[in-house]
Order: C-alpha cells, then sequence, then structure tokens
C-alpha cells in the first residue's frame, strides 16, 4: 500500500472517533443539563410552596440540630438529611443553590456569614454539654422538627 493510502485511512478512523466520542458526549452533557434543570425547577417549586430545604449527607447529630433549630427558624429553612452515600452527581447543590440564593433574596447578603457565626457559638456551647444525657431529653417529636 502507498505511504499516503495509510495516512488517509488513518486519518479517516480518527477524525470518526472524534466524531462518534463528540456526540456521546453531547448525548451526556444534554442528560446532564436536563437533570439539572429538573432539580432547580424542583427547588424553585418547593420555595413557591414555602416547604423548602437545605439538602445534607451524612448521619445527622440530632441533639446538636435541635440545640440550633431557633437559628435555623430564625432563617427561615429546615434540614433534610438525604442519606449517607452522597450525591454523587451533584444535583443536591444545584437544588440547595436555588434555596441559598432564595434565602439571601430575603434575609440579605450576610445572613449566611451571620447563621454560620450563631451555629459556631452555639457549637461551642453544645461540645460543653454532656450529649448523651442532652439527646436523651429529646423526642422524636423534636427530632422531626428540623426535618
Amino acid at each position: 500500500m502507498n505511504k499516503k493510502v495509510i495516512v488517509a485511512t488513518l486519518f479517516t478512523l480518527v477524525l470518526l472517533k472524534v466524531l462518534v466520542v463528540s456526540l456521546s458526549n453531547k448525548k451526556i452533557r444534554d442528560e446532564r443539563e436536563d437533570k439539572i434543570s429538573k432539580r432547580k425547577q424542583e427547588a424553585l417549586e418547593d420555595i413557591k410552596k414555602g416547604n423548602f430545604f437545605i439538602l445534607t449527607h451524612g448521619f445527622p447529630d440530632f441533639a446538636f440540630l435541635i440545640y440550633q433549630k431557633p437559628f435555623v427558624d430564625k432563617f427561615g429553612f429546615k434540614y433534610k438529611d438525604m442519606g449517607c452515600s452522597g450525591d454523587f452527581e451533584g444535583m443536591d447543590s444545584i437544588y440547595n443553590y436555588q434555596v441559598v440564593e432564595y434565602l439571601t433574596s430575603r434575609n440579605g447578603k450576610n445572613w449566611y456569614q451571620k447563621f454560620l457565626n450563631s451555629k459556631d457559638s452555639i457549637y461551642e456551647i453544645y461540645l460543653k454539654l454532656d450529649n448523651d444525657s442532652l439527646k436523651k431529653s429529646f423526642t422524636e417529636k423534636d427530632i422531626e422538627s428540623i426535618y
């Protein structure tokens, strides 16, 4: 075979491979954009209904969550634990972003920093408490009021 034919064949194969990968990546991108759009819409609908959350992952410390509840109430949201397995696609971050944007428009620009500062103060007090007796004093109703 002549060199030109071999080079042309290799070039065509590489071009076809690039085209196939590009088309497959477009499909993946489109699917991801659709998931993002749906998760964003879900957050906006929850906000409109007044039933929205900041989504968390991992095993929650119920006593601490109950102890910080007045501050959570003050800023107007609830936590919702999504389990221990995590959100591998990042869709919960899309939901949380919409909720934080709404809370910022409602509570003011620095609301989250104020919340974190109050949360840090509470955490310092919480660490000094006897956690076992504190946890025993909470009822299921207390835990449900957070989530």
